[in-house]
Formats: structure tokens, C-alpha cells, sequence
């Protein structure tokens, strides 16, 4: 579950959780309690989407266009994104500069796909991310 002010301060008040059926009770699955590097806030909205064997999962934080994979067995991130764009290309386009360069686009949320419906839409077998998407 995503818990957005439930968790530490000092790792800006965001957590992930499992809450027991039983107990009622939750356990934080990242940031862990002892980790000072890992930083999630959200003060609105997030989703969390579980990998088919439990054992990852997928973190969206909608208003800072963070999307991250976390190993749910040690509570450690395995990778990051940063929903980012460059302003550059609309502001020629109208004839102006623009004061910054890149700003942060909102992330509605992530999922796992599976390898062959990626593989039917790139119409090949391949690693994911090598073989651009087939023309149609």
C-alpha cells in the first residue's frame, strides 16, 4: 500500500506498506527504517503495482514524476525514472526563451508488461528496449 504521510520524517514522510489481514498491523517495505539515502514523498497521490512473484515492486509518485523499482526483499531501490521534458522545442516554435530548461511531467503510474506482449508489439523477439517498434 502506498502510505503518503505515515512514514519517517527524516525520509520525507512517505512509505510503502504491507498490511496483515490478521493483525491489521503494517510493515514498511521501503524506505526501511534504517535507510539514509532513500527519500519518497508524496503528499497527494502514488500507486504501487506488485511484479508477478511478490518480490519487486513498481512505485509512481504522481506530482514529482518519479517512477522506481524496489526489491521488496531487501527494501533496496534497483532503478529510478524521472518523468523530465525539455521545454526547448515549444518555446522556439513560438519565438520565445524559456526560463528553464526542463520541467517535471506528473506520472500517472507504471506496470510490469509481459515479455510477449512486447513482443507482439515490437514483432520480434529481442531484449526489451534494443529493437525499435516495427512500422506499420
Amino acid at each position: 500500500m502506498f502510505d503518503n504521510l505515515g512514514g519517517l520524517a527524516s525520509q520525507s514522510g512517505t512509505r510503502i506498506i504491507e498490511i496483515s489481514p490478521v493483525t491489521g498491523l503494517g510493515t514498511s517495505l521501503f524506505p526501511l527504517a534504517d535507510d539514509t539515502e532513500s527519500v519518497l514523498f508524496s503528499e497527494e497521490r502514488g500507486l504501487v503495482r506488485l511484479s508477478e512473484d511478490n518480490e519487486r515492486a513498481l512505485v509512481s509518485v504522481s506530482e514529482t514524476g518519479q517512477v522506481l523499482e524496489v526489491d521488496l526483499r531487501n527494501g533496496k531501490p534497483i532503478w529510478e525514472y524521472l518523468n523530465q521534458t525539455s521545454l526547448s522545442g515549444f518555446y522556439n516554435r513560438i519565438g520565445e526563451t524559456p526560463d528553464v530548461d526542463f520541467v517535471i511531467m506528473e506520472t500517472r503510474g507504471a506496470d510490469y508488461v509481459a515479455r510477449d506482449f512486447v513482443e507482439t508489439v515490437l514483432g520480434v523477439t529481442a531484449p526489451i528496449g534494443s529493437v525499435p517498434p516495427k512500422a506499420n
